[in-house]
């Protein structure tokens, strides 16, 4: 897997804090603007390692080309009848949406994940992932779409799992149902 840039902003504002975060395929390193290049260096690499490590276990896909490698194999697992998915779909990233776990639009054949899911098992992700994936093939939630989407054997553990989620983030109500992954 390719390394991700690192982008390091300085901050007048932050005085004793730092942080790390993805923004796509690349990772945002937010120090206190008076570090000196030596503090900013140690504490880049200790951020960015603590990522990478929290990452690693999670088994989350990092980056958005990851993420859409990830997506073509939960086409090819659990909608193999439909491998005109894999064509369909142009781009997989990871999103700052806030209102919903993923979206598809079917048109441009993208799929978009909300970064808020970037921490959870990846057998919740994959759940909404295989949701959004079956937006290209039928776009409302009729009976096809929840005979292909109700395919993932965590499903009903995974919508639980957003659902306490959700309430978690202090969004109980948004996100709770099965029908508003999208």
């Amino acid at each position: 897997m390719e390394e991700p840039r690192i982008e390091v902003r300085q901050s007048s504002r932050r005085h004793k804090t730092a942080s790390v975060r993805r923004e796509g395929d690349r990772l945002v390193v937010i120090v206190p603007a008076r570090l000196s290049r030596d503090q900013r260096t140690a504490v880049t690499a200790s951020l960015v390692e603590r990522l990478k490590a929290k990452e690693r276990r999670t088994g989350t896909p990092a980056g958005d080309a990851a993420l859409r490698e990830r997506a073509v194999d939960l086409a090819g697992r659990f909608v193999p009848e439909h491998p005109e998915i894999v064509d369909w779909l142009r781009a997989v990233s990871w999103s700052g949406a806030r209102s919903r776990w993923g979206s598809c639009t079917a048109v441009s054949g993208t799929i978009r994940i909300s970064d808020q899911l970037r921490s959870v098992p990846v057998w919740v992700l994959d759940h909404v992932l295989l949701h959004e994936l079956v937006h290209l093939v039928h776009h409302g939630h009729g009976p096809e779409f929840r005979q292909l989407a109700d395919r993932h054997p965590d499903r009903v553990r995974a919508e639980g799992f957003l659902a306490g989620y959700a309430h978690g983030l202090g969004r109980a109500g948004t996100d709770a149902g099965p029908d508003q992954v999208d």
